[in-house]
């Protein structure tokens, strides 16, 4: 893991939380310029998500990180990359990679609709949603049919291989070697949280890449295998797991003059961010039996 998180509690847990784990935090930086990054996310009935995403630390991660890192990177047999650090710095990370012979797999969140070029000829695998696949193609994408052919435009943009994953619909595959789109359905579950639906689906490609199994076989296989994933309620050992609602009761007052002020009304974009970070603060704290005020 190469990543960068602050000097705070959230960061000295994410740290204990691999350690606990047995993953090296050789090269997991902590910085006193910026918070840990964090998000909030709201889950449905339906199990689906909504995320709100302060980078914080995430953003300071540079190329000076990579390079003390260069000896894992080009030792790895496969660098997943996405968007929640700097662009530049992922791009470097890619190429890195691939200039070691190491796979790669690109997950382009959260999309933008300039990203450079470099990222799809730098990737083994491209994987992405049907919401970035229109950010990133410009095209709808509302059924398997419109997913073949966003996929077709991505895989033509230099990628190896294109995944474009339709949530309770299943996913389209595509490669340069089977350029035929392969509309994969899923089994259906009662989803009970998609909070880390990206992350999962993503440790599926890298086990397929460390086996060096052929797709689109050993794809669907596990595909299916992830999918089944989404009825665990604790799909991931850095999430909070009890709601402590007697925390957020106190500073109720706060939270509902800062949404007031600053989300309903029309204020400059860093005030609005502020805003956002500090709901979003409070809601964590809560979520992790934390008082906010102290």
């Amino acid at each position: 893991m190469v990543c960068k998180v602050g000097k705070d509690s959230f960061g000295n847990d994410y740290i204990e939380n691999f350690k606990q784990n047995d993953i090296s935090t050789e090269f997991t930086y902590q910085t006193k310029d910026a918070a840990t990054g964090t998000a909030s996310i709201i889950v449905n009935k339906e199990g689906q998500n909504i995320i709100v995403i302060v980078a914080g630390a995430n953003l300071l991660l540079n190329t000076d990180d990579l390079r003390e890192a260069a000896n894992a990177i080009s030792s790895a047999k496969v660098m997943i990359c996405q968007l929640e650090v700097t662009p530049a710095t992922s791009l470097e990370a890619l190429t890195m990679a691939r200039s070691s012979g190491v796979k790669t797999l690109f997950n382009p969140a959260p999309a933008t609709a300039d990203l450079d070029p470099r990222f799809y000829t730098l990737s083994d695998v491209f994987c992405c949603n049907e919401t970035e696949a229109e950010i990133l193609t410009g095209l709808a994408v509302s059924s398997p049919a419109d997913a073949k052919k966003a996929a077709l435009v991505l895989l033509g943009r230099g990628c190896r291989v294109v995944i474009v994953t339709l949530g309770a619909a299943g996913c389209v595959f595509l490669s340069q070697t089977e350029p035929v789109p392969k509309y994969i359905p899923t089994e259906k579950v009662k989803a009970v949280d998609t909070t880390v639906t990206a992350p999962v689906g993503d440790m599926v490609e890298k086990k397929n890449n460390q086996a060096g199994e052929p797709y689109p076989n050993a794809f669907l296989t596990n595909y299916r295998t992830f999918y089944k994933s989404l009825k665990l309620s604790e799909p991931h050992f850095s999430h909070p797991q009890n709601w402590n609602a007697s925390k957020i009761i106190p500073v109720l007052p706060i939270f509902i003059y800062v949404f007031k002020k600053y989300l309903l009304n029309t204020y400059s974009m860093p005030a609005q961010l502020d805003a956002r970070a500090t709901v979003m603060s409070m809601t964590v704290c809560a979520i992790r039996g934390l008082d906010f005020r102290q």
